[in-house]
């Protein structure tokens, strides 16, 4: 019985919030995602990708995720090993930049047009508007 007390009483002693900062860390990052750049993969395929191709587009997209977020998750861990930390967050990184990069030069305003309006612009970029 003195055992048990002495090691609950140690683990208590040892205790730091520090502890919490990789889980206050997970919190955020979810977060941040789900209110960032989480919705606007789909909400750009609802949008941006022809009706007529719709469907199988988003299917191919949403492959195309899976298979990216399994090979991330299966190969992280050896990337580290071979390489260190922060080789995994350079890449990330530029895939960021890259993202932003595409986003500001590729991606048009959609706010207030139509769907049809929308795949007007693509098919013959230049987006109309019918404002009053």
């Amino acid at each position: 019985e003195s055992v048990m007390s002495t090691e609950h009483s140690t683990a208590h002693d040892t205790y730091s919030p520090l502890t919490m900062i990789p889980l206050i860390s997970a919190i955020v990052i979810i977060l941040g995602y789900a209110l960032g750049w989480g919705p606007i993969t789909w909400l750009l395929m609802s949008e941006i990708l022809p009706l007529r191709a719709r469907g199988v587009a988003s299917g191919l997209c949403v492959l195309v995720s899976w298979i990216t977020a399994f090979l991330l998750t299966r190969f992280f861990m050896n990337v580290v090993d071979h390489f260190g930390l922060d080789v995994p967050f350079y890449f990330f990184t530029i895939i960021c930049l890259v993202n932003l990069l595409f986003t500001g030069l590729c991606v048009p305003e959609t706010k207030g047009k139509s769907l049809e309006e929308i795949e007007a612009y693509f098919r013959n970029n230049e987006m109309v508007s019918h404002a009053s």
